[in-house]
Parts: structure tokens; C-alpha cells; sequence
């Protein structure tokens, strides 16, 4: 599976046998998921683990028995993180794309195993969904996983060129779902017509709405 979110929180441990591990927290709009990063995979991306990086996980769903020896709660499902990449990442985000795809070909019949859509699962809503008020206007701005790492990086710069009071929510699509990250305020822009064009002439007609 593959899933896009922002990295809230994170921790490192030495293991038994002298080798890095993390745990991390991923969430989205629709809630947040638990992972774990194994010394093999942290090796080759663990540098990705920033917090309120946005990226796309590369895994499998376990449950968190496998991990009771580290984690203090267990039995519930969590992500087994295979590969991380920045969204920004040109080079990562290929790498990790080609990947899932060798993967698919590898494995043709669907897993029993495979998780469900979060918003089925039992994980809690996020901090958005739960605050008592909402702002009364915020910016959304659509693109898909598959746009090139360069367009995303353009749109963090353009986002900092208009920086100002407004929330922005960045709708992903990532294989068949749409993940939906509320950015951090430090991404809060100035609202009006000209971030408006900027941004449809980069992501195209209908990237860009406010409600």
C-alpha cells in the first residue's frame, strides 16, 4: 500500500542488536497511523523522518504485536514501513513509485492482509475534525501523487512568496484515494487573485478553491 500524510511525530531507538529503528506518526485529514521504520528500511530512508515533512510511505499494514518488545500498547493495526520519500524528492519519489510497482508485478493476488480505508478503521479523528470552531475560509489546493517532484517544490515556493493568515489543505491523490493534509502555519498564505492565478497556472483549472 501506499499512503501520503505529514510526519506529526517520531522516535528512535537502538535495538537489541545495535541497529536504528523509528517509530512515526502519519496523518492526514481523516486521521493519523501509527508506523514503525525496521533497521533495514530505516538504513535507506530514514533521513526522510522530519517532523511535519510531507511525504509518501511505501508498506504493509501489521498488527502491533509483532513490535510488543518496543511498543507499549499492542494489538493495534499499524503501518510497517517499507520506504519513505519527501514529496519534494525527485529521485525518491521515482525510486519509491518504481518500487510498489515491481511489487505489484511480483504479487498478483490481493493480500488478506491488505488494511481497509482509514476512515473505517478505529484510528482517532484528527485535531481538525475535533476542534470546536473551524476557520471560516481555507484554501485547497489539489495534486496528485503522481505530479513531478520539481511541481511540488514550485508550490511550496510560491506558497512562501504569498505567505500570509489563510489555512492551506492539500488535497493528494495517491494510488486510489485522496488524502487530504492540513499544512502547518508556517504555510499560511495571503488569499486573492493573484496566488489564485499562480497556482492554476502551475497545477491547472480546478487545483485551487476556497470554502
Amino acid at each position: 500500500m501506499i499512503v501520503a500524510g505529514i510526519i506529526t511525530a517520531y522516535r528512535k531507538i537502538i535495538t537489541r542488536s545495535g541497529r536504528m529503528m523509528a517509530f512515526f506518526t502519519l496523518e492526514d485529514l481523516t486521521g493519523q497511523m501509527e508506523a514503525s521504520l525496521l533497521p533495514d528500511s530505516y538504513e535507506k530512508c530514514g533521513e526522510a523522518l522530519v517532523d511535519q515533512a510531507i511525504v509518501i510511505v511505501r508498506g504493509r499494514a501489521e498488527l502491533d504485536d509483532r513490535w510488543r518488545e518496543d511498543r507499549e500498547p499492542s494489538g493495534q493495526l499499524r503501518l510497517l514501513a517499507e520506504a519513505i520519500a519527501p514529496l519534494d524528492d525527485q529521485e525518491a519519489v521515482t525510486a519509491l513509485r518504481q518500487s510498489a510497482n515491481h511489487g505489484r508485478e511480483r504479487n498478483a493476488r490481493p493480500s488478506r492482509r491488505t488494511p481497509r480505508p482509514s476512515s473505517q478503521s478505529n484510528t482517532p479523528a484528527s485535531s481538525d475534525a475535533a476542534a470546536p470552531a473551524q476557520p471560516s475560509q481555507r484554501i485547497h489546493i489539489r495534486v496528485s501523487a503522481e505530479a513531478p517532484p520539481e511541481t511540488v517544490g514550485q508550490l511550496k515556493q510560491m506558497i512562501g512568496q504569498f505567505h500570509g493568515d489563510t489555512e492551506v489543505l492539500l488535497h493528494i491523490h495517491a494510488g486510489q484515494r485522496e488524502r487530504r493534509l492540513r499544512l502547518g502555519p508556517e504555510y499560511l498564505v495571503a488569499r486573492g487573485d493573484r496566488f489564485t492565478e499562480a497556482v492554476r497556472s502551475l497545477l491547472g483549472e480546478g487545483a485551487i478553491w476556497v470554502e
